[in-house]
């Protein structure tokens, strides 16, 4: 009888001492943030914008890092409501100066302590994200910091690498990316190894090294493979479809969009879905298959109308003028007028350039450039290679941006077209200052705004005047800097050009005599 009480009263304590433990377990459960993947929209539109209002070459690549800074300041608990409302209302309207200035005192804070060394990182992160939008010297400066006081996290060695290539520091950026890959294969990290091959082929693309760019990006493809990671897979068969378009190994360019396509639809990844139709469309306008193009670019446009309606924004007919563009290209082609052709294709090349499609306008120019040399007809060909001059500088790819122009140079000298001269002058004097390779810039800007001055293009030569003060703020001679301020402003104030407000706003930002 005493066993069997003893025994009975027993198990009603366990059976009481679990049940506490399992509502103290749902408690804390519930007392925790739930973990969400999805980003804020206000946070997600905010960013688009500061993106979209950067001159920043790599935007897709930029917009984690920056999601991330912008998420550190709305979670962050000592940020009272008021200066978070301030912060969001300044951040909406391009304004990153409180933002910058909130990370700046907490990456002073925290690196104080080594203990907080990694929250310290993660500040000079977050800091580095948005002085990456306006600046170059801040930007390199915070990042440094970052992976100097946390090394072991790949993400402040991914960011530096980036900042590192979009200056055209490729050996620097590579030596930055060679680090996060060695931490992957010493943690076992097959998602970093993933990632990281990715942007190494990347750099190798636009360093001009297809072949080591291939490489990559089969071996970013083969690790997500494994991984079972689609959205990863998807990727990569895009970059590869990209490369093998460009050199020419259309079959095999098709194939990658078409996989691309395939898994894209599986995911629901309409954007992407958009962005490969109008890769495929580009693929067939280049063989000739026109009506394929047709049907391609007519998905895209679908897609783009449903998206922007969904989303309450304007549509943009950027793939209805592409159409426009392909019947004319489709009579050229068939009156055989290859001076039409030339010029369909440039076109089409420059209103794509003018909307952000980079890849696909490259293409367009390229294959009005081959036209232009069937032709020799030099003028055409110049002002090719000028076209894919901007728009390699513009993608960040700064040595086959130099080449180009160069090309260009030449044949304007051939020409003795001065106008165009003062253009590739210009064009390269504003190259060198991004690599700093100031006094190569500085030569480049005189030669050019010594035929400005001939051809009487005020417009052209205030804004000389402005990228050489741009030179000499980077030497730190003031007194240069504010001179060159001075004459662009002079400029651009008899012209009634709006350009006077943003050199008047650089002049007095410079340090007072």
């Amino acid at each position: 009888m005493t066993s069997t009480f003893f025994t009975t009263t027993l198990a009603f304590i366990l059976s009481v001492f679990i049940a506490i433990v399992i509502i103290l377990h749902l408690v804390f459960k519930q007392s925790r943030p739930k973990k969400n993947n999805r980003i804020p929209s206000e946070v997600n539109e905010i960013v688009r914008n500061l993106l979209q209002q950067s001159h920043i070459e790599f935007k897709g690549e930029h917009f984690k890092a920056l999601t991330e800074a912008v998420l550190a300041l709305s979670h962050h608990r000592e940020l009272t409501v008021e200066v978070k409302t301030q912060v969001f209302q300044q951040l909406r309207e391009g304004q990153t100066d409180l933002a910058k200035h909130i990370f700046a005192d907490w990456l002073e804070q925290y690196q104080i302590d080594p203990s907080h060394y990694q929250q310290a990182a993660a500040a000079a992160r977050y800091l580095g994200s948005l002085a990456y939008l306006d600046g170059t010297a801040e930007a390199f400066r915070a990042y440094r910091q970052a992976v100097k006081l946390d090394p072991e996290n790949p993400e402040g060695w991914i960011q530096l690498g980036h900042f590192l290539k979009s200056l055209g520091e490729f050996d620097k950026a590579q030596d930055a990316y060679d680090k996060v890959l060695h931490w992957a294969e010493t943690h076992h990290n097959e998602e970093y190894r993933a990632i990281v091959y990715n942007h190494l082929g990347i750099l190798f693309w636009i360093s001009g090294d297809l072949t080591k760019s291939e490489d990559m990006h089969l071996k970013s493809l083969e690790i997500n493979k494994t991984l079972g990671r689609k959205k990863g897979i998807a990727k990569q068969y895009g970059n590869l479809g990209i490369l093998y378009r460009v050199r020419g190994e259309l079959e095999k360019a098709e194939q990658m969009f078409l996989k691309t396509l395939k898994l894209d639809r599986e995911l629901d990844r309409q954007e992407d879905l958009a962005r490969q139709y109008g890769n495929l469309g580009n693929l067939y306008n280049t063989l000739g298959n026109f009506q394929k193009a047709e049907i391609m670019f007519r998905q895209t446009l679908a897609i783009d109308r449903r998206l922007k309606r969904h989303e309450g924004k304007p549509v943009n007919d950027l793939h209805l003028a592409e159409l426009m563009y392909l019947k004319s290209l489709e009579i050229s082609h068939s009156i055989r007028c290859k001076e039409c052709m030339a010029s369909d294709y440039s076109n089409l090349g420059s209103y794509l350039s003018a909307h952000g499609e980079l890849q696909q306008a490259e293409a367009m120019h390229l294959r009005s450039l081959e036209i232009e040399k069937s032709l020799r007809h030099k003028e055409g060909i110049a002002d090719q290679y000028n076209k894919l001059g901007l728009l390699y500088q513009t993608r960040g790819d700064l040595i086959k941006a130099e080449e180009t122009y160069l090309k260009a140079l030449a044949l304007e000298k051939e020409l003795a077209r001065k106008e165009g001269m003062a253009n590739q002058y210009g064009h390269l004097g504003i190259l060198y200052t991004t690599q700093g390779n100031l006094a190569p810039a500085e030569d480049m800007l005189f030669k050019a705004l010594d035929l400005d001055r001939i051809l009487g293009r005020q417009e052209d030569q205030a804004q000389h005047y402005a990228n050489l003060g741009t030179v000499y703020r980077k030497r730190e001679d003031l007194t240069q800097t504010r001179e060159m301020y001075l004459k662009s402003l002079h400029i651009y104030q008899n012209l009634g050009h709006p350009n006077a407000e943003l050199i008047q706003c650089w002049l007095d930002k410079l340090e007072p005599n």
